[in-house]
């Protein structure tokens, strides 16, 4: 029943991990070389860990308080390696629970597998440091492999940056009713959230791009996919405050394609009926095309 602590509190932001995790499965996605890293709502991380697994999965779950508020040094730094067979094997799951806060950065990368975050909780305070910065890569093949997924669910709060840049492989984001991106009433030249993707222009599968939001997204979004097979934006929540600043955009989307009509470097971008736009949305698309639905409200009156 008593607060269960990994570090000091003093100790907070040397460079040498105080907790370092590795494992190696046999591949197939069947299981072996797993690794699992649970910390309980009381338990409480100061310094840092690094967890690595290669050809296991790797699964990490938070309903405690990660690191030190104002810091800026990784408390958690994640790498899985797969076979690139979409089977499991090198996948990297993390969940913050409802409970769970995260105060300083966490880094993931990983190569032929697929990352899943799932956030309930609070990410980050403030700032521009992002506090999650997530990498992948696939092989282009469009069966899972290097698949990048981060879900907000109601009770999130994303609270600082988050960036997210993968290869042949696909990013899905989805920001669920009640959930919260960014902080009302904040301001910064800097994009909130940002997306980058790179595909093969084969419009094989690999390279898209999904973003779904039925909560409130406050502070802007940078998108950027070059020869991915598609960008697909949907809003059935909120995007931008009636009080923000005005012409400063919350979507920022770019695409570009081979220019062949393959599939490759689409855009689509659509405003369900329950969806309200306050800020503008920009869109810039090369050698692909670009379809905007609108049947929600954009602007406000008066």
């Amino acid at each position: 029943g008593g607060v269960v602590k990994i570090g000091g509190r003093g100790e907070m932001g040397e460079a040498a991990p105080c907790f370092a995790v590795g494992g190696s499965g046999g591949g197939g996605g069947r299981g072996g070389g797993g690794i699992r890293f649970g910390k309980q709502r009381r338990g409480v991380i100061y310094q840092p860990i690094g967890v690595s697994g290669s050809l296991g999965t790797t699964t990490i779950t938070n309903s405690g308080v990660v690191g030190t508020s104002g810091s800026s040094g990784l408390i958690f730094t994640i790498g899985g390696t797969g076979d690139g067979s979409g089977s499991s094997a090198g996948s990297i799951s993390f969940a913050n629970t409802s409970t769970g806060v995260i105060n300083q950065p966490i880094s993931v990368s990983n190569s032929q597998g697929m990352t899943s975050i799932t956030n309930s909780g609070s990410l980050g305070t403030s700032g521009a440091t992002p506090i999650f910065t997530i990498g992948g890569t696939g092989d282009g093949s469009g069966n899972g492999s290097g698949n990048i997924s981060f879900t907000n669910v109601g009770t999130g709060r994303i609270n600082q940056p988050v960036t997210i840049t993968d290869t042949r492989g696909n990013v899905s984001i989805t920001n669920a009713p009640g959930g919260l991106i960014g902080i009302n009433g904040a301001s910064s030249p800097l994009p909130f959230l940002v997306i980058n993707e790179k595909g093969d222009g084969s419009g094989s599968g690999s390279g898209n791009v999904s973003f779904s939001n039925l909560g409130t997204v406050y502070q802007s979004v940078l998108i950027s996919n070059s020869g991915g097979s598609s960008t697909t934006v949907y809003n059935g929540g909120q995007l931008g405050s009636p009080t923000a600043p005005g012409g400063t955009p919350i979507f920022t989307i770019g695409g570009t394609g081979d220019g062949t009509g393959a599939g490759s470097g689409n855009i689509s971008f659509s405003n369900a009926g329950s969806g309200v736009i306050f800020q503008p949305v920009l869109i810039s698309n090369s050698g692909g095309s670009t379809t905007v639905i609108n049947n929600g409200t954009v602007g406000s009156s008066g």
